[in-house]
């Protein structure tokens, strides 16, 4: 028991209204961690976020927020998080490649609206004889375009994360 490497994991439970909190918990292995995280989604209605893992021990983690402790594995993140952020949690392959699709799913719909509502802006309404069409175009539309490439810039930076710091996005 002594030599048994324990994974312990760290989910958050966040509303953006309300408190956060943070699940600590074991799995023997990184797949049993995945399959922890889908677990305890189902049925739960705000999306989960794993943080990561690391190797340890879990009531040593447990006993560690015990003054944050709230029920069963769940502990105030707010106090938790100072702690948590320092770690260098390990994040499965595949729980960041769905991360990623899915932050950058949600980026290429704000992109796909932004385009869509210059296209139906009061540009084209004008009168073409104006002259200097294109030239009020980009000034009209001026934060629109620079909002765009922030959004490509940000689509970027999130298809490049290597690691944790999911939080960050």
């Amino acid at each position: 028991d002594i030599l048994k490497s324990e994974k312990v994991y760290f989910l958050l439970h966040s509303d953006s209204y309300k408190k956060s909190y943070v699940k600590i918990g074991k799995s023997d292995s990184e797949s049993g961690v995945v399959a922890r995280l889908k677990g305890c989604q189902t049925g739960n209605p705000i999306k989960l976020i794993l943080l990561g893992y690391i190797e340890g021990e879990e009531r040593v983690w447990q006993s560690f927020f015990s003054d944050e402790h709230i029920r069963g594995e769940w502990f105030d993140y707010s106090y938790a998080s100072k702690f948590i952020n320092q770690l260098n949690l390990k994040v499965p392959k595949v729980v960041l490649d769905d991360f990623k699709r899915e932050k950058i799913e949600n980026l290429n719909r704000k992109i796909l609206n932004i385009k869509n509502n210059i296209r139906g802006g009061d540009y084209y309404d004008r009168d073409p004889d104006e002259g200097e069409n294109d030239k009020y175009y980009r000034e009209y539309h001026e934060a629109e375009f620079t909002e765009i490439g922030e959004l490509k810039e940000e689509i970027a930076r999130i298809d490049n994360l290597k690691g944790h710091n999911l939080l960050e996005t």
